[in-house]
């Protein structure tokens, strides 16, 4: 009798390396990269905490599409201020690099875009840089936060 396989379980693994700090990757150097897995890992956890499930279900139930999309906002602004988490412990000193930085073409310009602004974006992922997990609350945090 076959077995089947269940799923297909992808790992990313970083490890950090002083010495090849300026390392790129077809245009995007190691802490892009490092912001990029940390922020999807931020969603891998909302998925294990049940976050998207229920945001999916609340979407289907709720009529005023703004609030929808504010709900989505606050979801990408958690998985950012996770990030900023994370990548502090990945790459300390890479991290605070990352906050200065000018992001070009990252999205939430945009009213109607899923994530939220630049400005906001930058100040979610230094949030969690500097004040830990428990500052990552997207939910209770003012509007204006998180567009």
């Amino acid at each position: 009798m076959r077995r089947r396989r269940r799923g297909v379980r992808r790992q990313f693994l970083l490890l950090p390396q002083p010495h090849h700090s300026n390392w790129t990757y077809d245009g995007f150097s190691e802490l892009d990269l490092v912001r990029v897995a940390t922020h999807e890992h931020g969603h891998h956890l909302q998925e294990a905490m049940g976050l998207h499930s229920q945001l999916s279900l609340l979407s289907r139930l709720e009529e005023d599409p703004w609030e929808v999309m504010l709900w989505t906002k606050r979801l990408e602004a958690q998985a950012e201020c996770l990030s900023g988490f994370s990548a502090n412990h990945i790459l300390p000193y890479h991290a605070e690099e990352s906050v200065m930085e000018d992001d070009i073409d990252i999205p939430g310009e945009d009213p109607e875009d899923t994530h939220p602004s630049q400005a906001n974006n930058r100040m979610w992922f230094n949030r969690g840089m500097q004040e830990g997990l428990s500052s990552c609350d997207t939910w209770s945090a003012p509007e204006s936060e998180i567009r």
